[in-house]
């Protein structure tokens, strides 16, 4: 009744759940937070106590997981919201449901890492080995931040131990299922690789077949470009910058190079083009390139893309 026809202040709602809190009163509380936000007083910190206040209450599960789930407003279907709220379920322990909310948070936005990284431990936490499937399937494809050689060979043991343990229990088919997919994920339309000697460094970028550009200024393209490395000297181990389409579209790459500083052996650079890596007919481009102080376009077709 007190809420329902008072509005209280923001720090005075703050106050008087306090005084509930301190009674130890969790049924209360739970009424008090219930009420406010029924009212349309509520705050950000009663969605997080909430399902708190009916764990310590003895509420059903079900309730508590509804509470949880709250915080997140799904009519906007806001990815951020949902890995919030999923990161938000470990602490009661509701692996399953999480792990439900990493598959949706993809679904969303497939280019997005977290949910599969995340989900890919939790899954093979759970056992659950369709969604191993899914996790490390979508790290292989989309998952390109600056650690995506650790990542991928963590989803390719993952998916390796998958096909052993389907092994193991008589699940051939199951098993070459995961084989075939697999290979699929590592297939490559076209990697672009631009290597160097020297303390300089060299800008690599490439113009796409509907006039998009591809570069360290965006990272990635319509076309499905992903800049994965920029490179400067002078650490042999760094000079070099690297664009990957796992999946592009057909047509005319314009692939520019630009000389921005210092000096390179030679005055050389070996580009490597490599088409349709991963499959039975991969197609394999080296060539030198003579650096000058004007910008170097080399044209790449591809087909079947």
């Amino acid at each position: 009744e007190f809420i329902a026809t008072h509005k209280p202040l923001p720090i005075e709602l703050h106050r008087l759940f306090k005084a509930i809190f301190e009674l130890k009163d969790h049924e209360g509380a739970v009424a008090f937070l219930e009420a406010a936000i029924r009212h349309g007083q509520g705050r950000t910190w009663m969605y997080e106590v909430l399902p708190l206040e009916m764990k310590l209450a003895g509420r059903p599960d079900d309730d508590v997981e509804r509470a949880m789930l709250s915080r997140s407003d799904f009519r906007t279907v806001d990815l951020s919201s949902m890995m919030l709220s999923a990161a938000y379920l470990v602490r009661f322990q509701q692996l399953p449901r999480e792990l439900h909310l990493y598959r949706q948070a993809s679904s969303l936005d497939p280019q997005r890492p977290e949910p599969y990284a995340l989900g890919l431990r939790l899954a093979q936490q759970l056992n659950d080995a369709e969604a191993v499937k899914w996790a490390a399937l979508g790290i292989l494809n989309y998952v390109w931040t600056r650690n995506h050689d650790a990542l991928h060979r963590q989803a390719e043991n993952a998916l390796l131990d998958l096909q052993q343990s389907l092994r193991r229990t008589g699940k051939t088919a199951e098993a070459e299922d995961v084989a075939a997919k697999l290979a699929e994920a590592k297939i490559r339309d076209m990697v672009i690789l631009l290597r160097w000697q020297g303390d300089a460094d060299l800008d690599l970028a490439v113009e796409e077949p509907n006039g998009a550009i591809c570069s360290l200024h965006n990272q990635q393209s319509p076309a499905g470009g992903v800049f994965v490395h920029d490179g400067f000297g002078p650490d042999q181990k760094e000079t070099f910058e690297q664009i990957v389409y796992p999946m592009a579209m057909s047509g005319t790459y314009r692939i520019k190079i630009q000389h921005v500083w210092g000096r390179v052996v030679a005055k050389r650079a070996v580009l490597t083009v490599i088409q349709h890596q991963g499959t039975a007919k991969p197609i394999v481009k080296t060539q030198t390139i003579t650096l000058g102080d004007e910008e170097t376009t080399v044209r790449v077709e591809l087909e079947n893309g």
